[in-house]
């Protein structure tokens, strides 16, 4: 960059009539090109982030359960797969599941958003038995645009922590899968992605 600088203004110092300014404008030149120079590269993630912990595996499991218990004005949860195992009442997702329907009855405001599942017969049937547990126990549910495949896996609680990752609510990944999220404490990570949160609902319908 500061060789480009000193092209143009060796270019203008050619005219001998404007040779006192072109030295002005060459030091001028070097000093902010140094200056661009030895100025700090760093990474941005678009927000300041009080603190990021990163939950592997059955890590996320334990953790999400805390937070969502601990919850004191909201949780969203916005999964591409949610199964609720009607057989298997100590399951990680059935906890996490019972966890959001406690959180509504303490009076926290829960709201899912889940894959409408597609041509993907599979995570239908389980989103939508799982959308019913939580409808009859009062919890707010809808379901995304049948024209796109929501593949998110996302929490955001208090409008203050976001949860994120690859970790679908489900046996394998609470309890077999290899698996790596994010735990964010950050008011305006957690802005933004609300404004996702509302961005996918708003394509969707209630179920």
């Amino acid at each position: 960059m500061i060789l480009q600088i000193c092209r143009i203004v060796m270019g203008t110092m050619a005219n001998r009539g404007h040779y006192k300014k072109s030295i002005i404008s060459l030091v001028f030149a070097l000093t902010i090109g140094a200056c661009v120079c030895m100025a700090p590269c760093s990474q941005s993630y678009g927000f300041d982030v009080k603190n990021m912990e990163l939950l592997q595996d059955q890590g996320y499991f334990p953790e999400v359960l805390r937070l969502i218990n601990s919850a004191q004005n909201s949780v969203r949860v916005c999964m591409f797969q949610a199964v609720f195992y009607p057989l298997k009442s100590e399951s990680p997702s059935n906890q996490l599941l019972n966890a959001l329907i406690a959180a509504h009855r303490r009076g926290i405001k829960v709201e899912v958003v889940l894959d409408n599942g597609g041509s993907l017969g599979e995570v239908a049937k389980s989103n939508i038995e799982t959308a019913s547990l939580l409808k009859r126990a009062g919890v707010d549910v809808f379901f995304d645009s049948e024209q796109v495949t929501t593949h998110t896996k996302f929490l955001v609680i208090d409008n203050s922590i976001a949860v994120f990752g690859s970790t679908n609510w489900t046996y394998h990944a609470l309890a077999k899968n290899h698996e790596l999220s994010a735990v964010v404490y950050s008011p305006e990570a957690a802005r933004r992605m609300n404004d996702y949160f509302e961005m996918v609902r708003r394509g969707g319908k209630r179920f």
